[in-house]
């Protein structure tokens, strides 16, 4: 097998895939030639493990702020995006997709120091090539196909993606979580042998409760070190939100969209490069989307961030202290928290 053929079937394999056992069984290759081959694919895209941040008690919001120091060179629990938006030669906005324990986003904003209505409750979407039908695979590149772009938009069905809640997290699963968040295919034996974890503790946490979380893995093309993102916000017609968002994640330069249902607004953080002119017509030919605009320019890199581990739950919920403490007193001393920033 020719190895950009393996790598468009691994590309449409790794969405579902948990082991590289599996990837080996969807491509028919061997274990030993597909792992060379994703690490070599991963050179070119990023992978990313995709969890129900709502089954684990959390909701995901996007804000766009007014440019902070602190907010922007700081690393925070909680936020697990961050991107410098430019219009001129002085910073601009934030943008920040920020993770609140269920029904503190008032909380969460006041320590931020925002207004809580800037905090806005998304439902976030992620590339995944073996769901798009706006995607093919020529000789191992990811390629957008527009012609069906408002089709998928005016059938007004996205997937909606859903675990069951856990009925308590620690901080072992959120340390799983982490890890396969920024690595799917990670050993965790081996992780969590550093770490002082028995392996039929990693077991037991993975198979009943992080592994029904997992809900897919993201695949993206490296762009952002190269081309200059666009954070697009487009308004749409009520009710379409998702379906609009959904559209804009199968597109491959998409990193993610984010739709805000019953509002109307849908905001996507796009490396168009080469196809941006393509890009604009599909947007001003979709009769759904009603009007869209550049509300920033990404020049000094994404920056995306894991869910926060260590001593992040206190006696069953998720404690604010840790963000208080990140963004007010840094540097009090050892932090109770960690994350890992996704390269």
């Amino acid at each position: 097998m020719a190895s950009r053929d393996l790598d468009c079937r691994l590309l449409a394999a790794v969405p579902q895939a948990r082991r590289l056992s599996d990837l080996a069984r969807s491509t028919g290759a061997s274990l030993a030639y597909v792992s060379r081959r994703l690490t070599a694919l991963r050179e070119r895209f990023s992978v990313i493990g995709v969890f129900d941040y709502g089954a684990l008690g959390l909701e995901e919001h996007l804000a766009l702020l007014e440019y902070r120091r602190e907010l922007w060179e700081r690393s925070l629990p909680y936020v697990i995006a961050k991107a410098l938006l430019r219009g001129g030669k002085r910073p601009e906005k934030l943008l920040l997709l920020v993770l609140t324990p269920a029904g503190r986003a008032r909380d969460v904003a006041d320590i931020l120091g925002v207004d809580a209505a800037t905090l806005r409750r998304v439902k976030v979407f992620r590339h995944r090539p073996d769901a798009s039908s706006l995607v093919a695979c020529e000789d191992g590149r990811l390629a957008p196909l527009f012609h069906a772009f408002e089709s998928v938009v005016n059938e007004g069905v996205a997937p909606d993606f859903k675990a069951q809640p856990l009925k308590r997290v620690d901080g072992i699963d959120l340390w799983i979580v982490a890890e396969l968040t920024r690595n799917p295919f990670a050993k965790l034996s081996r992780l969590g042998a550093a770490r002082g974890l028995k392996q039929q503790v990693i077991s037991y946490h993975y198979l009943g409760h992080v592994q029904p979380l997992h809900l897919y893995n993201a695949v993206a093309p490296r762009l952002q070190a190269v081309l200059v993102g666009r954070v697009l916000e487009v308004e749409v017609e009520r009710g379409l939100e998702e379906p609009a968002a959904w559209a804009l994640a199968s597109l491959p330069f998409t990193r993610f969209s984010a739709a805000e249902p019953g509002k109307g607004l849908v905001h996507a953080l796009v490396y168009p490069g080469e196809w941006e002119l393509p890009l604009l017509k599909a947007l001003d030919a979709c009769r759904s989307m009603l009007d869209f605009r550049v509300a920033g320019h990404v020049v000094e890199g994404l920056r995306e961030y894991t869910v926060p581990f260590g001593e992040v739950v206190e006696r069953g919920s998720y404690s604010l202290e840790i963000l208080y403490e990140a963004l007010h007193t840094p540097g009090s001393g050892r932090a109770r928290w960690q994350a890992y920033e996704i390269d």
